[in-house]
């Protein structure tokens, strides 16, 4: 027998160094028709916030001829993406009177409205993150969106995109603040006026960058990808790849969205990414996802039932709603040495027992696996 048994939860699932989750705002129909498919080809999931209002009723937006439909994104969350709020009106929040849930024009019907519409809509999987509008909030926002919502996100730096948004973690007892930042540097007028300019560029340049693609491209690619992996893969963090309307070159000069980028560009990138989830450098997954995960592991807690020299018994839990925060943390256990194989099964599952093999670091045995704890008693049968 080693010494008595120890639980620990890697800080990302299978103990890659980080997290990145993509989304993408608004509602747009390009969405689903051009990132769609280009994120179904590499196995990636995203998190789309939507303004509810606006797929309701597209004509409530300027952008009305843009805007997509909820079949639209029904079938993204089919696809295994996840549907977060982005309001109802995308007001600036920071401005509206508190209101009630049924009082239109207020904060909490922004924030409670938007949820119930998506739930609605897509009535799979409930709708627990949400996007400031603007990014714009103040405690009264953060505080009453945490009524709602387990994650929310903001924006850093407004006219980079990769590795640049804040998230609020959502949690009313702040147990864990500090952990991430959860105030958002306000946006300047000058930084607004550098991203409208460079908007502007990007949109009457299109015959150059028809011409010049290739090259610029590659050149996008390049920067993207050394900003994230100094920023994030090198930091160990969780960071958020922020967009709005993603559009071929042809139809990006004939827009005047916030800040659209080419889908010519967002491919490459795409194929990169999930080249480093092939290599285990990142974990990408939605916003959801990873708050869960994280807020998981960092309630984790377990009791060691029964250890023998060839079995465990350890009751896992974090104390959180077990309806909500049900994603699967991976999990190490220190095991005896003389066990090579490990059985793992879970009181009143009828699947066969999950094996792994054990693996030793510094001269100690270990069993990793993957796991939610939700309060239930786990069986480590070693051989």
């Amino acid at each position: 027998m080693t010494a008595k048994t120890k639980a620990w939860v890697t800080d990302w699932p299978d103990e890659r160094s980080s997290a990145l989750s993509l989304t993408f705002d608004d509602g747009y129909s390009c969405h689903y028709e051009h990132l769609g498919p280009v994120l179904k080809e590499h196995g990636l999931k995203a998190t789309f916030f939507v303004v509810s209002g606006w797929l309701d009723d597209p004509s409530t937006s300027k952008y009305a001829g843009r805007i997509g439909t909820w079949a639209g994104f029904q079938q993204l969350a089919i696809d295994g993406h996840e549907i977060g709020s982005h309001s109802v009106a995308h007001p600036r929040l920071t401005r509206l009177p508190t209101g009630s849930e049924d009082r239109a024009g207020s904060l909490l019907y922004e924030l409670a409205e938007s949820k119930r519409a998506i739930e609605r809509h897509v009535p799979t999987r409930a709708c627990t993150s949400i996007a400031y509008p603007y990014a714009l909030r103040n405690r009264k926002v953060t505080k009453s969106a945490a009524n709602y919502y387990i994650a929310a996100r903001g924006i850093g730096n407004p006219f980079t995109i990769g590795a640049t948004a804040i998230v609020d973690i959502m949690d009313a007892d702040r147990k864990l603040k500090g952990l991430l930042p959860t105030q958002n540097r306000p946006v300047s007028l000058f930084n607004r006026w550098i991203l409208t300019r460079k908007n502007r560029i990007l949109q009457k340049n299109n015959a150059f960058f028809q011409k010049q693609g290739s090259a610029l491209e590659d050149n996008s690619l390049r920067r993207l990808t050394s900003r994230i992996q100094t920023k994030a893969f090198g930091r160990g963090v969780w960071s958020l790849f922020v967009l709005h309307e993603v559009l071929p070159f042809d139809q990006v000069e004939k827009v005047d969205t916030f800040s659209p980028y080419p889908v010519d560009y967002f491919k490459p990138f795409a194929k990169w990414l999930a080249q480093q989830v092939k290599d285990e450098a990142v974990w990408v997954d939605t916003v959801s996802n990873v708050m869960k995960y994280l807020k998981e592991r960092d309630t984790f807690v377990y009791r060691v039932i029964k250890e023998d020299a060839g079995r465990i018994e350890l009751q896992i839990g974090h104390g959180l709603d077990k309806d909500t925060f049900n994603y699967p943390l991976t999990i190490d256990v220190l095991v005896p040495d003389t066990w090579k194989h490990v059985d793992i099964s879970s009181q009143g599952d009828t699947r066969p027992p999950e094996r792994q093999e054990t693996w030793n670091y510094e001269g100690e045995n270990y069993v990793r696996f993957n796991a939610s704890p939700s309060g239930q008693t786990l069986t480590l049968d070693g051989s």
